[in-house]
């Protein structure tokens, strides 16, 4: 486990400074979406499992196949599934919520915490941006949620994350299934 965390924050620390170079490239493929959240969901059990949290998928389809670089779609989805449970009460229930209408998709990924307030939810997905939050997280490089708004953008989707005064918190994106030009480096 130790392992894999290194590997993933090096990967995150080395695409980032691509990406800032302009060159981090997509390797677009198609794929089926809802089976890569299923394996993610199941792969990252261990760690809800822990707080005590239980992982819900809502989705209005058994398959959507998309086309996209796999490996980025899975980099956004894993992290923003990781920080929901890190950042997520223990004893709760971290939903998954997929949708597909008319050739778009819209993830998102709800939790209940701590609310983050407006004024750092406007900045949340810039560079090394912390909130108040992330002092429950000492593992976080502040990273995952700039690099993972990049990542969307040259899919030519948009990220998005919301907080309620109450505590409900809710980080995603949206994009078309099939993307005909991707963006292939940083303009």
């Amino acid at each position: 486990m130790i392992t894999s965390y290194l590997s993933d924050l090096i990967a995150t620390i080395i695409d980032t400074y691509k990406y800032d170079c302009g060159n981090l490239k997509l390797k677009p493929e198609t794929f089926d979406i809802i089976y890569l959240i299923d394996r993610l969901m199941k792969g990252i059990k261990n760690l809800a499992d822990e707080r005590s949290q239980r992982i819900a998928f809502n989705s209005n389809m058994e398959s959507c196949f998309v086309h996209a670089d796999r490996l980025q779609i899975k980099r956004v989805i894993l992290n923003l599934l990781s920080n929901a449970i890190n950042y997520g009460f223990e004893r709760t229930t971290v939903i998954i919520n997929f949708t597909c209408q008319n050739g778009k998709i819209d993830f998102s990924v709800t939790n209940e915490s701590f609310p983050i307030p407006e004024n750092q939810l406007k900045n949340i997905f810039n560079k090394f941006c912390s909130t108040d939050n992330s002092q429950y997280n000492k593992a976080s490089t502040s990273l995952g949620l700039y690099l993972s708004k990049q990542i969307i953008e040259m899919h030519q989707g948009k990220i998005y994350a919301q907080s309620t005064p109450n505590g409900i918190c809710t980080f995603g994106f949206k994009m078309d299934t099939m993307i005909e030009k991707l963006a292939l480096t940083k303009h």
